[in-house]
């Protein structure tokens, strides 16, 4: 399971879905396709602050 602070998440209840999202595209590239379906998603859900940290790469495993 990936932390994020519960600060960054805006609803609730998309909560599972971002973790998935994370989860599973932690070890692409930067720049490839996954990787843009999962900030169009997060942009989608408008969890602003999850996006944000995903560009910069604050998640790791």
């Amino acid at each position: 399971m990936i932390y994020t602070p519960s600060d960054w998440i805006k609803d609730r209840k998309n909560e599972d879905e971002i973790r998935m999202l994370i989860s599973e595209n932690l070890g692409c590239i930067k720049l490839n396709e996954s990787s843009q379906k999962v900030e169009d998603r997060l942009r989608e859900l408008v969890e602003l602050k999850i996006f944000e940290e995903f560009r910069k790469g604050t998640f790791a495993i």
